[in-house]
């Protein structure tokens, strides 16, 4: 078979921000993946990413509700990253092109069918104060007529030194092949968490929802559909350091899960632990 070439090149715009760039990599030598068992067929799978271009400045992408997974990115033909801090804004920027068999207008038995996806991701995080922080994502997947295109607001509040709150409110609008024609979906997904992390006393509470019609082609959802509320509280005694019992916890937790549907509509929860 005649040779094929890849290229890598990486710039140090400034001492802060780095441009990172690929054409046609090879992951050949990546780790392999390690068998998962689904005991929960309503639960998505969730494989780490441990390709190098895409684990590179991997946690200025990182938001709530996973909107950013860059493992839909299958197999790249190229792609190109700038990651760092500019003006006191955190940056992440990719984009990528995808190989055409991914399309979803490939068909194996019609020569050249399907165009190559493409990805466009930006995540803008700024600091606020010591440990708060505000940020946005935009997420773009073009595949010819066809498209996901997802927006976020997200942020971080710590006060009172054991309290925190946060939050992120998405949407998404999506055009699919349906049938003998296309669809257009369009949807939110939101979370909600307040909490406090004491010695003695600590409380999580959150509440979050995930449209029917949410979708992501750039990002992760473990289970759609549902609303997810969520009480958890700790009480720790500690003892001595050298004493038979040094530290006993109690951990009481309440869950409730609806269908994102009923749960609009006022129904009753469908799970409850």
């Amino acid at each position: 078979e005649d040779p094929e070439f890849g290229a890598n090149v990486r710039w140090g715009v400034t001492n802060n921000l780095t441009l990172n760039s690929t054409v046609n990599p090879d992951f050949s030598q990546v780790e392999s993946d390690a068998p998962q068992f689904a005991f929960d067929p309503r639960q998505g799978l969730f494989f780490a990413e441990k390709r190098p271009f895409f684990l590179d400045g991997q946690e200025l992408f990182a938001t709530s509700n996973n909107l950013v997974y860059t493992r839909r990115i299958v197999a790249p033909l190229g792609a190109a990253k700038l990651t760092g801090k500019a003006a006191g804004t955190n940056i992440a920027v990719l984009s990528a092109v995808d190989d055409r068999t991914l399309s979803l207008t490939y068909d194996p038995a019609v020569p050249r069918s399907g165009g190559n996806p493409v990805f466009n991701i930006v995540r803008l995080q700024r600091d606020v104060g010591g440990q708060s922080r505000i940020g946005a994502t935009v997420t773009d997947r073009e595949d010819g007529r066809y498209y996901n295109r997802v927006a976020s607001v997200d942020g971080r509040l710590v006060f009172g030194r054991l309290y925190s709150a946060g939050f992120q409110v998405a949407g998404s609008r999506t055009r699919l092949p349906r049938g003998a024609g296309d669809t257009t979906l369009a949807g939110p997904v939101w979370d909600a968490s307040f909490s406090r992390n004491g010695r003695h006393f600590g409380f999580t509470y959150g509440f979050e929802g995930f449209s029917s019609d949410f979708r992501t082609h750039s990002g992760f959802l473990n289970r759609s559909s549902v609303v997810n509320a969520a009480a958890t509280h700790r009480f720790t005694k500690v003892g001595r350091r050298d004493g038979f019992v040094q530290e006993f916890s109690f951990t009481p937790v309440i869950n409730f899960t609806w269908d994102y549907d009923r749960f609009v509509d006022h129904g009753d929860a469908i799970e409850k632990k």
